[in-house]
């Protein structure tokens, strides 16, 4: 059970005899620079950016690394801030679709119950089709109360589809509240 032998970086005979068969002369690194070199495909980019940077003094140096951080951690925080966005949309986005799950379900409960007569019944209902309108033109239009932007992409057309059934429920609630 374990180990019984661990290797704390030292080589031994065999894996030097091993490295030495492998790339004669020394480095592997060292042998593949050559073989890339003889067949003609050139310097790699960083090669040639390293090289680039060496022949510089280094006041040009430090100008040039300055820059290139200066553009990475703008490109940085670009990114956080359209992926904060996004992510702010979706989140909105997912709140009004529960509210509008809550009002549609509060919506089936009471048409019943008001057709029965039921004073509050018809407030709930006209309530949750007040919100539930609300709810639809906000996804569909965009809304600063509600920090939602005018759905887009992939979701627009089950936005239609469920503004096509949603005008057919309201016309529905409509007819419920007038018999109030």
């Amino acid at each position: 059970m374990g180990i019984k032998k661990i290797g704390l970086g030292r080589r031994t005979a065999a894996a030097g005899a091993a490295a030495e068969v492998a790339a004669p002369g020394g480095a592997a690194f060292a042998a593949a620079g050559a073989a890339r070199q003889q067949g003609g495909l050139g310097q790699t980019p960083v090669e040639m950016m390293s090289g680039w940077l060496m022949r510089m003094p280094f006041s040009a140096q430090q100008r040039a690394l300055t820059v290139g951080v200066v553009v990475s951690l703008s490109a940085l925080l670009a990114s956080v801030y359209l992926d904060n966005r996004q992510a702010s949309n979706g989140a909105a986005q997912i709140e009004v679709t529960g509210d509008m799950l809550m009002h549609s379900q509060r919506l089936g409960k009471a048409v019943p119950v008001a057709l029965l007569g039921n004073a509050q019944a018809f407030k709930q209902l006209r309530e949750s089709k007040e919100q539930l309108t609300t709810d639809m033109l906000a996804l569909q239009n965009g809304s600063d109360e509600k920090h939602v932007r005018a759905t887009s992409g992939p979701g627009e057309p089950l936005l239609e589809k469920a503004m096509g059934s949603w005008k057919r429920s309201e016309k529905s609630a409509a007819d419920v509240l007038a018999q109030q």
